[in-house]
């Protein structure tokens, strides 16, 4: 019988932005529906210093806090992105990534019997293989070909084991996310599509439960079954709404509040989620459009641009 899959997270945080208190969030989150999961979070030794004199109870129980040196930078997006591209080298055992900026909405047991080296499921909740103009743009920027055999992945839940393969693809994702970094496309994800391609396609397709990113239309479709509800941590609306009075503002203590959006995620609805959204049947008609074209890429990005054009008109 396979153990439980610890849970991986990278924090770099300060007091003076939310990243602590999303994550906090999501531990909670995972705590409420995978209690016995073994969980690390890697930091950068500013925010160990930070986390660790907040002396927040939810890190005492089957959280381990590991320092881990990165080279000296004031940027926190470089910090977080070389901890996240050399996290196969830091851990011991299979693991599964999560973004601090999801929630976790049922028990994690079916990561445990899933196979292959790395998986991760699809940019947008879309066709794995297909690129919007904006992910062409940054690979081109950061002097990636394309490749019709590539395969464009969210890098914000990963399951990754303790395999050669899976520490190859590692290896080389690190060294590109360096070029592209040098390059000002400091974000991680074009890097490992061009690793996965290097690497001759070892990333396996996770369905879209298991990364919902509700700020796309095609992750509606998801969101009633979702295992892993990915936010976005670009949402001003829910760092406003939940994550600074109900966590942030209280101590780092979640509130009666916070600690029913992590305990029942899905039940609180997607206007938690998406607040500015006032076009719900509109989106929820386009989400199951789009999930009907996801063996079409180009129907798919088609649709998608429509859509865009039609929301930037009615908002």
């Amino acid at each position: 019988m396979r153990m439980k899959t610890k849970v991986v997270y990278v924090l770099v945080c300060s007091g003076k932005d939310t990243y602590f208190e999303q994550f906090l969030l999501s531990l909670l989150s995972l705590k409420y529906h995978d209690p016995e999961r073994e969980v690390e979070v890697f930091m950068d030794p500013d925010s160990y210093g930070y986390v660790r004199k907040t002396g927040n109870p939810l890190l005492r129980e089957g959280v381990t806090l590991q320092k881990a040196e990165v080279p000296n930078s004031g940027s926190g997006l470089f910090k977080s992105r070389y901890l996240k591209t050399t996290l196969r080298q830091r851990v011991e055992g299979d693991f599964l990534f999560l973004d601090t900026d999801t929630l976790v909405a049922g028990a994690l047991d079916e990561v445990d019997r899933t196979a292959g080296d790395v998986a991760a499921a699809a940019s947008i909740n879309g066709p794995a293989r297909g690129l919007t103009p904006f992910k062409r743009r940054l690979l081109s920027q950061a002097g990636f070909p394309e490749s019709p055999d590539g395969a464009y992945f969210n890098s914000g839940v990963l399951l990754v084991r303790d395999t050669p393969l899976a520490a190859q693809l590692f290896e080389c994702w690190h060294a590109l996310w360096q070029v592209s970094f040098e390059r000002n496309v400091p974000y991680d994800q074009p890097a490992l599509y061009a690793a996965n391609l290097r690497c001759g396609g070892i990333i396996r397709e996770l369905p879209g439960k298991w990364n919902c990113l509700v700020t796309h239309d095609a992750g509606l479709h998801y969101f009633r079954e979702a295992l892993v509800i990915h936010w976005d941590s670009k949402n001003e609306g829910f760092k406003r709404k939940v994550l600074i009075p109900h966590v942030k503002e209280t101590g780092g203590h979640p509130d009666a509040f916070a600690r029913s959006v992590a305990m029942h995620p899905r039940a609180m609805g997607l206007g938690l989620f998406r607040p500015h959204r006032r076009t719900l049947v509109l989106e929820k008609g386009f989400s199951h459009l789009l999930f009907i074209l996801k063996k079409y890429p180009g129907a798919f990005f088609s649709v998608l641009g429509l859509k865009e054009r039609i929301s930037r008109r009615i908002h």
